[in-house]
């Protein structure tokens, strides 16, 4: 008996509103629950019929039922359930409450806890790279350093070959014509080809600095699209913590604001009820199906409130594969920086490679030119060719050690 009365006395409120169907139609231009005042004006529809002029101009207490004063003893026996069952579904909404929000920032320190991560892989593949370069450049000039060692050697030895020609200039004073158109010749020859050469290798170089540009160019291209693309995750991360921010906020000033009001009619409800339980009795069956709808509302808020909290972590979800394939994406510039590098470094190796071999070639050549009008000192001849040998030698080991 308690149980049935206070679910009358609870939905009494509702039922007012079923009454008023000849003001539906100017519902429409509201929103769903309020109802629209002769005025033009908005109000909730849970403020009808309650003896308070909410719209200015007791447009909101017209056509309304008065009840009749009755089962006064019922009311008093019946209040303490139905406060206890407010209490209660109160209480399960904010445990629910709580819970989705629990989760809500459990997600956010695991998607942070995650970009930190990806930060610092991110720091040690730079740091990596940095020390690849460095490593680089460092083979390179010892290279530089010694082809240089290299050259000065040649050069002593054609200086040493250059006076002991001198010193044989008087026996060769008749085949000197000979030997000088001869010599002549294949300088012209020599010269021709180191010309060749010389073009050929600034074309290579000249085409390696335009690819070089064009790849500083398309790398610093990536690098700005990469920067604005950041930039607008950023602005957008802040906005919606904005709007997540400012829509609890709202969410509680509505609660609040629902709790007094709901606090309010509810103690309206006991007294007017006190006059009105009469007429209680035969609207039972459409109290009843009142209840069920609001079962229903309830139900449909808890299901809609899951739904957001599943939105939050696709959300949150697709934020940290962004991350994810921004951090890959890094990992292959890094990469593709690092064979660039090593390709640039394999280049100037083979061009270093190639002007040591055409040194040692240019004093081979010079060597037989000196050396070829000697036919009767074959000891001398012996001694050059066995530098000769000893110069390829030391050739090859550096050319392996390379």
């Amino acid at each position: 008996m308690r149980t049935d009365v206070g679910k009358l006395v609870l939905l009494h409120l509702l039922v007012m509103e079923l009454h008023a169907a000849d003001g539906s139609h100017k519902e429409s231009q509201c929103e769903a629950g309020q109802f629209r005042c002769h005025n033009g004006r908005c109000v909730p529809s849970l403020w009808r019929c309650d003896d308070d002029d909410d719209c200015s101009d007791n447009s909101d207490e017209e056509s309304c039922l008065r009840l009749l004063s009755a089962f006064h003893s019922c009311v008093d026996v019946a209040s303490a359930d139905i406060f206890d069952a407010h209490q209660s579904t109160v209480l399960k909404y904010r445990y629910q409450s709580a819970v989705l929000k629990y989760r809500y920032q459990s997600a956010v320190l695991k998607y942070r806890h995650q970009s930190t991560v990806l930060k610092y892989r991110y720091q040690s593949a730079v740091l990596k790279y940095r020390y690849q370069s460095a490593v680089l450049k460092y083979r390179y000039q010892s290279a530089v350093l010694k082809y240089r060692y290299q050259r000065t050697v040649l050069k002593y030895r054609y200086q040493s070959a250059v006076l002991k020609y001198r010193y044989q200039s008087a026996v060769l004073k008749y085949r000197y014509q000979s030997a000088v158109l001869k010599y002549r010749y294949q300088s012209a020859v020599l010269k021709y080809r180191y010309q060749s050469a010389v073009l050929k290798y600034r074309y290579q170089s000249t085409v390696l600095k335009y690819r070089y540009q064009s790849t500083v160019l398309k790398y610093r291209y990536q690098r700005a699209v990469l920067k604005y693309r950041y930039q607008s995750a950023v602005l957008k991360y802040r906005h919606q913590s904005a709007v997540l921010k400012y829509r609890h906020q709202s969410a509680v000033l509505k609660y609040r604001h629902q709790s007094t009001v709901l606090k309010y009619r509810y103690q309206s409800a006991v007294l007017k009820y006190r006059h009105q339980s009469a007429v209680l009795k035969y609207r039972y069956q459409s109290a009843v199906l009142k209840y069920r709808y609001q079962s229903t509302v309830l139900k449909y808020r808890y299901q809609s409130a899951v739904l957001k909290y599943r939105y939050q972590s696709a959300v949150l979800k697709y934020r940290y594969q962004s991350a994810v394939l921004k951090y890959r994406y890094q990992s292959a510039v890094l990469k593709y920086r690092y064979q660039s590098a090593v390709l640039k470094y394999r280049y100037q190796s083979a061009v270093l490679k190639y002007r040591y071999q055409s040194t040692v070639l240019k004093y081979r050549y010079q060597s037989t030119v000196l050396n070829s009008p000697l036919r009767g000192r074959r000891r001398q001849h012996f001694l050059c060719h066995k530098d000769v040998v000893s110069l390829d030698a030391n050739a090859n080991t550096t050319e392996k050690a390379a």
